[in-house]
């Protein structure tokens, strides 16, 4: 049952059934094997093909809703079994947090907490919240507030200030579908900034900014990793917010919840 749930979520996923066997590393045949066999046990039809893609049907994502917080639950039971000695805790960062002050926070967390094994990974947010909920990850360190999902907690650990660098060009910031834009996007028009493009990432932005091609509407660490002086930067008063992500079980672990207290104090000092 567990293999078979495993293989529906990464079909939702993917969006085919190639995809989904790489992610999966088995045959294509397997998956179709394993659907089937959902199928019969719920006696409901889960998948309708539309082109070369699958499409999950309404039954199919109201098994996920109820069954993916239990899965995770019991592999990161099991893995916290299995790895009671080492302590190994996996972070998901978006990659604007991860490439600018992340960075210095992991090589701090590895020195404060020698007892731990930090694993550190970057992805776009949506991205890092699908590895939380499978149990890819023990917990993830966000920018903007994501959206909502079935099983997983959200507490606000902290907030960066979003700066405006680079003299001339139109102005970038995050799309429109981002954590950062949702929780900024208010403010900004309060503020009478006008956003001429939007980019999937933020560091490429303060880049792109600092060369000249344009300017850009990006948190304080991005633009400083980016070379920018304070002096170069257009303080807004815009704030993004910082969020921790994880299930339940990840907020009742002590380690986990020091080191997030120690995030929020680092936090305090950018």
């Amino acid at each position: 049952m567990l293999d078979e749930l495993e293989t529906l979520s990464a079909l939702a996923k993917h969006k085919t059934m190639g995809r989904a066997a790489t992610s999966l590393r088995i045959t294509q045949s397997s998956v179709s094997k394993r659907i089937q066999s959902l199928e019969q046990i719920s006696h409901k039809e889960l998948i309708v093909k539309n082109g070369r893609f699958v499409e999950l049907t309404p039954a199919a994502f109201e098994l996920l809703d109820k069954a993916l917080p239990l899965l995770s639950e019991l592999k990161e039971t099991v893995q916290g079994e299995e790895g009671l000695h080492t302590l190994r805790i996996s972070i998901g960062f978006s990659e604007s947090i991860l490439s600018s002050w992340g960075a210095h926070l992991i090589s701090k967390l590895s020195r404060k907490f020698p007892e731990n094994i930090f694993e550190p990974h970057a992805h776009r947010t949506p991205v890092i919240v699908d590895k939380v909920v499978s149990g890819d990850y023990n917990i993830a360190i966000v920018g903007g507030e994501p959206k909502n999902f079935p099983g997983l907690y959200f507490e606000r650990i902290g907030e960066e200030e979003m700066v405006v660098v680079g003299e001339t060009g139109d102005l970038f910031c995050a799309e429109v579908t981002s954590g950062t834009w949702a929780s900024i996007a208010n403010e900004t028009a309060k503020q009478g900034l006008r956003i001429d493009e939007r980019s999937e990432f933020l560091s490429p932005i303060a880049k792109m900014a600092k060369h000249g091609f344009c300017r850009g509407l990006v948190p304080f660490a991005v633009a400083k990793n980016a070379g920018f002086s304070k002096r170069e930067m257009i303080s807004t008063g815009i704030k993004r917010p910082i969020y921790a992500v994880g299930r339940k079980r990840a907020f009742l672990r002590s380690d986990i919840l020091k080191i997030l207290e120690y995030t929020s104090q680092f936090l305090e000092k950018i």
